[in-house]
């Protein structure tokens, strides 16, 4: 017997039972509740809360830019804002990062040479991080949360009534057609700020592939796959952020052996990636099709 053919995406919206729309919003709902805790931790001083509310943003902006063909003008803007107030807390952020890469590589490093250049490093960016905090005072994270409070309203306002399958298809198909073109530019090369951007939307594309399914209720184990590979392109963006770092704590001359150690490291893992970026490519060559995204 022939299988049934799928649901039309234009019977979605009337179908009694599944309101894409409502689920969305209680998941938008869930995520900024999640942000308003983790900024309440970043608030106290935790390092872990600045980051930790940076993800929650990002998450919010992937519910946003799920429904765009819904209001694209409109949710452009209000998107616009959840990245300037993820920026505000890019310097406290950067600035953890780097005593963090700093203080993995001392773990690993072996040759007391290199240890003796990480450790200097490592007071000097210890101290670095103490000052970014001492220059966000209570003022400035009570501006912040006064923002953040202004724009939660306004997103939690957002309506996304009659969101289809076919809508979710477009968008996320979208995100494909932009990260496989940037996994194509950095195919084969080592270039920091190609491998940075197929990371970047490669990671987009999977957030956006994970909402969609939480949306639909349904599994996406490729989506997964996806966010392994951003992580191991993560891994090559660590390395370079290491040597800059150790370049700008401890000295060109000081440093300079370990960050060629580091940078032939990074090259290797471009070129042991490649291969699940090229396994990418041609996975991704396939069109999002709206009978994916049909709802349980």
């Amino acid at each position: 017997m022939a299988n049934a053919p799928a649901p039309h995406a234009g019977n979605l919206a009337s179908h009694p039972t599944i309101d894409l729309g409502a689920r969305w919003h209680k998941r938008l709902a869930a995520d900024l509740a999640d942000l308003g805790r983790e900024l309440e931790r970043a608030i106290a001083g935790e390092d872990r809360g600045v980051h930790r509310a940076r993800k929650a943003i990002q998450r919010v902006r992937g519910w946003l830019r799920l429904i765009r063909p819904l209001d694209p003008m409109r949710l452009k803007r209000v998107d616009a804002r959840w990245k300037r107030l993820r920026r505000r807390m890019g310097r406290l952020r950067d600035a953890a990062v780097r005593l963090e890469l700093v203080q993995a590589q001392l773990k690993k490093q072996g040759d007391a040479e290199g240890q003796a250049a990480l450790r200097a490093a490592e007071i000097t960016l210890t101290e670095a991080l103490a000052a970014v905090w001492r220059k966000h005072d209570q003022a400035f994270w009570t501006h912040l949360t006064e923002q953040f409070d202004r724009l939660r309203r306004t997103t939690l306002k957002l309506s996304a009534s009659g969101l289809t399958a076919g809508d979710l298809a477009e968008t996320v198909d979208r995100a494909r057609m932009r990260a496989r073109q940037a996994l194509k530019t950095a195919l084969g090369h080592d270039q920091r700020t190609s491998r940075h951007e197929a990371r970047r939307l490669l990671r987009r594309y999977a957030v956006m592939r994970v909402e969609a399914s939480q949306l639909c209720r349904r599994q996406d184990r490729y989506a997964r796959e996806l966010q392994e590979l951003a992580r191991k392109l993560g891994i090559e963006g660590d390395l370079w952020l290491t040597r800059s770092a150790l370049r700008h704590a401890a000295g060109e001359k000081a440093t300079h052996a370990l960050r060629r150690e580091l940078e032939k490291e990074r090259r290797k893992r471009c070129r042991a990636h490649d291969g699940a970026v090229a396994a990418a490519l041609i996975r991704l060559r396939a069109k999002h099709k709206t009978a994916s995204m049909q709802p349980r």
